[in-house]
């Protein structure tokens, strides 16, 4: 019966190594070109690609309910001065006023100053931001192939080698919970320019677990050799 779960645990280690290596690979195709397509742009023109948005709003008034009707004067007041409109933090300006007198209303339309979304610029950083996790990714993969080497040749899941690639693959998704929050803020910020930043807690958890998971292997590689010495 040991010997069986013994024979799982390395089999498992196999195909898990494949796994892991076959990831590796794909991590490192993507940096490749992720790279070369931050150089390439690095070459370009910072004004290249560009995109603005802007927010909108049309209001229309039912000037019958007021008991008012739209005169020539009144429009061109509307149309002269610059009336703002403030929701969520954005500030809209008047940029159209149309009157429609058989209806007796009145369509005005808001909008904002134009926002840029991103840039030549602004898609490098985010280029390097995504490098960035691929590092952090690639740390992590080769940490977990290497556990899958131990579990592919280990005698008993309880070896000192299983033991300190689990602290290792542990220890290195702690960089994730810095570095995925961070990347995150930073592209919503050139996005939106609006900074928020937050805190990964189902990281730190697995985290967590897998360090626990590791004191817990450690804890019965004790027992089992106290028990061997006791034999």
């Amino acid at each position: 019966m040991k010997q069986e779960v013994v024979a799982k645990i390395n089999k498992f280690g196999k195909i898990g190594e494949v796994i892991a290596q076959i990831s590796r690979i794909l991590v490192i195709l993507s940096a490749v070109i992720l790279l070369a397509t931050g150089i390439l742009m690095l070459a370009m023109p910072k004004d290249l690609f560009t995109l603005d948005y802007y927010v909108g709003m049309d209001m229309q008034v039912d000037l019958d309910t007021i008991g008012e009707k739209i005169t020539e004067e009144d429009m061109a007041e509307l149309e002269a001065d610059a009336y703002t409109v403030t929701t969520s933090d954005t500030e809209m300006v008047i940029v159209g006023v149309e009157a429609d007198e058989e209806a007796n209303t009145l369509n005005v339309n808001f909008a904002s100053e134009p926002t840029n979304m991103f840039n030549t610029s602004k898609i490098v950083i985010f280029i390097l931001l995504q490098l960035l996790l691929m590092v952090a990714n690639f740390i992590t993969i080769t940490f977990i192939v290497k556990l899958c080497k131990e579990f592919k040749t280990c005698e008993t899941p309880f070896s000192v080698g299983v033991i300190k690639r689990i602290k290792q693959v542990g220890f290195s998704l702690i960089p994730w919970c810095i570095v995925y929050p961070t990347a995150e803020a930073a592209a919503n910020f050139m996005v939106s320019n609006n900074l928020n930043i937050s805190i990964d807690i189902g990281m730190i958890i697995m985290v967590l677990v897998v360090l626990a998971l590791a004191y817990i292997f450690q804890y019965g590689a004790m027992l089992q050799q106290e028990s061997d010495e006791t034999l």
